[in-house]
């Protein structure tokens, strides 16, 4: 009877031991993946955008090669579902989604005044200046 709970409890210490080994790598991993995000998501319904925690000139650049930018320039020129793209799927813990949208109304009244034409008004969308009032 000694012998079978000595050889559960060595059993036992080893299961922990192993976990506690796989517990460790899985952190050291996990770490590593939060280091190297690609300041994206993709949950399988939408992607998300995560510009949390970077410079503005980094999120520019990948705003920029973000597929919910070619998603919004689908709903070009309604400036709602512009608008609306950007509010649900970019996270931001800076004011730079506010920016891209004022950056959008900017240009949206723009083409209404008619100082600029749709075309231009596409290629502003599709490059953002950071000179822009809005930036």
């Amino acid at each position: 009877m000694q012998l079978i709970i000595f050889l559960v409890e060595v059993i036992a210490v080893y299961a922990f031991l192993e976990y506690d080994a796989l517990s460790h790598k899985f952190n050291n991993f996990k770490l590593l993946e939060e280091r190297n995000i690609s300041y994206s998501s993709d949950n399988h319904i939408e992607h998300i955008l995560i510009l949390n925690h970077i410079s503005n000139s980094k999120k520019i650049a990948l705003w920029n090669n973000s597929p919910i930018k070619n998603e919004l320039l689908t709903y070009f020129p309604n400036l709602h579902l512009m608008s609306e793209t950007i509010n649900r799927k970019v996270v931001d813990d800076s004011d730079f989604k506010d920016r891209l949208i004022s950056n959008l109304e900017y240009l949206h009244g723009e083409y209404l005044s008619q100082n600029i034409n749709i075309e231009e008004y596409r290629e502003k969308i599709q490059n953002p200046d950071p000179s822009l009032p809005a930036f």
